[in-house]
């Protein structure tokens, strides 16, 4: 007789409970997010090569595309549930700093809008999802 092991219950959320299950998923895209950043960071690691497809990538902008589209589907997560998080401002601050070596003119479309204007003194979160064309502010 075969036995299964039983994992930890976790609680969750109930169905009904929007605003808690906001919270969750949000919280744990940022999570990942946060662990994508920093396993991009890690030494020596920066430079190896990834082949996608027939494409070589350098594994620091595999991660660093990973970590930025954790974050800003988590902020449009949070929005969209009503919570109106920002994405933590280290996290947006670092991605701030690759986002524009990523997403550039040519790559931008489809699948990002025209940036949006935000004033230079509005949060590093507000700044990094304007860059990528959504409206912070609603």
């Amino acid at each position: 007789m075969r036995r299964h092991r039983h994992r930890p219950h976790r609680p969750r959320p109930a169905a009904d409970d929007s605003q808690g299950l906001a919270v969750d998923l949000a919280g744990t895209f940022r999570d990942r997010a946060r662990r994508l950043l920093g396993a991009c960071s890690c030494a020596g690691r920066h430079d190896q090569v990834i082949a996608i497809v027939d494409r070589p990538l350098l594994a620091s902008s595999v991660a660093g595309t990973g970590a930025i589209e954790l974050a800003v589907h988590g902020w449009d997560i949070s929005r969209a549930c009503g919570q109106h998080r920002p994405i933590p401002p280290t996290l947006a601050s670092d991605l701030l700093t690759i986002c524009p070596l990523l997403v550039t003119d040519e790559t931008r479309y489809p699948q990002f809008a025209a940036p949006v204007a935000v004033s230079p003194l509005a949060s590093a979160s507000d700044r990094l999802v304007a860059f990528l064309g959504r409206c912070p502010e609603g």
